[in-house]
């Protein structure tokens, strides 16, 4: 049973992980609170992480990485086993680790299938669509 739950790697895992956002920089005495805005941000992500949930919701999770970190990130999220909920203004980390989109707009939740660049693609065409659609429906003057 231990096997199977990884018991085994858990040292290994914590390591990868806190080597890959930078986390073993930080003195591991120092309290959470003692910690910068970016640190405790490395420190939260880490935990959310380790705990490996079935679904992960990560809401700007590269705001406080440099390049080297959101590219180890997009790797542990490419490899990652469960799903995940990303929200985010990085166009570029979204479409390494996007298969599907779900863009929520006017109280509507449409899905895209394809990585970021699909979606802007295909939503750009349905929005065009869309305004002459709306166009026509609106009254003349």
């Amino acid at each position: 049973m231990l096997t199977n739950r990884g018991f085994y790697e858990i040292e290994s895992t914590i390591l990868k992980v806190a080597d890959g956002l930078e986390i073993t920089a930080i003195d591991v005495e120092n309290l959470l609170e003692n910690l910068s805005g970016g640190q405790r941000a490395k420190v939260i992500l880490a935990k959310l992480l380790l705990e490996n949930p079935e679904v992960l919701l990560l809401d700007e999770p590269t705001n406080f990485l440099d390049i080297e970190h959101v590219d180890w990130l997009t790797d542990y999220l490419k490899n990652f086993d469960g799903s995940f909920l990303v929200i985010s203004h990085d166009f570029d980390f979204l479409n390494k680790i996007t298969n599907c989109i779900l863009d929520i707009e006017f109280q509507k939740i449409t899905k895209y299938n394809g990585n970021f660049a699909k979606f802007l693609e295909v939503k750009g065409l349905r929005r065009d669509r869309n305004d002459i659609i709306f166009l026509k429906k609106l009254p003349l003057f």
